[in-house]
């Protein structure tokens, strides 16, 4: 299975004016842009923003509710970890048996066939994240280059290529290019 880290303000949502019951709408062009991603990659979501402590069932409801596409099948544990980059890693390492291994592609392999998590990629506007999930982080910020930003921010067609193109491709041609 490939999975969407989904941070959702600065990413999705960016003008809090709008709200619903939830909490602030999301931007169309930036729903349109996950969804491509989706489409061509049939990747599930693990919400790691702090819309997370709302619950997964309350984030689910929100989901259909707003007619957004995709699943989400999980959330990032809501902990005292520095970096968001822990709280993915420990999603990773807990509930899908997710290890990077940086020595050793037959180690690696192994890992990635015993593992849920086939590959991923982590969409957020912070840069919190660790090293070893470079290959994986798309940042949705400083975007000024992008002509579908707002102000250099949300997820836009450029990010939404870059993460089919993560997705689409092995682990271990990511890690031993």
């Amino acid at each position: 299975m490939k999975l969407i880290f989904l941070d959702i303000d600065g990413v999705l949502a960016l003008n809090h004016q709008n709200r619903d019951e939830y909490g602030s709408l999301f931007h169309e062009n930036f729903i349109d842009n996950l969804k491509f991603i989706i489409e061509n990659t049939k990747a599930k979501i693990v919400i790691s923003s702090t819309w997370r402590a709302s619950g997964i069932l309350a984030l689910k409801e929100m989901w259909k509710k707003r007619n957004l596409p995709g699943e989400i099948i999980g959330v990032t544990p809501l902990s005292n970890l520095r970096y968001r980059g822990h709280e993915i890693e420990s999603y990773l390492d807990n509930v899908c048996k997710f290890k990077r291994i940086n020595y050793s592609q037959v180690l690696q392999q192994t890992y990635i066939e015993t593992s849920i998590c086939k590959n991923y990629i982590i969409l957020d506007d912070d840069s919190d994240m660790l090293l070893g999930q470079k290959e994986h982080f798309i940042k949705c910020s400083c975007n000024f280059d992008h002509p579908d930003s707002i102000e250099g921010y949300g997820l836009t067609r450029m990010n939404a290529f870059k993460a089919i193109k993560i997705l689409n491709t092995p682990i271990l041609e990511l890690y031993y290019k």
